[in-house]
């Protein structure tokens, strides 16, 4: 029986992201490569364009495959 290993984060909150914190979960998901990403809401701390694109350039920079649900603050 071959296992599934998923990554689940939440409230990543970008316009006030910690870059501290998401440069370890970059590091974590490069050295345990798992199958896929659940990322379940609040990309954006003010649902602003700017901080969707900085939430999308992050995850395209993950090379996992994701999937997202937005929260209240998006």
């Amino acid at each position: 029986m071959s296992q599934t290993l998923l990554f689940h984060i939440s409230d990543i909150h970008f316009g006030l992201e910690d870059n501290r914190a998401l440069d370890w979960l970059k590091d974590e998901i490069g050295a345990q490569r798992p199958d896929a990403i659940a990322i379940t809401g609040d990309l954006t701390m003010r649902a602003r364009h700017h901080e969707f694109d900085a939430a999308c350039d992050w995850i395209r920079g993950l090379d996992v495959p994701v999937t997202v649900e937005i929260g209240n603050h998006d």
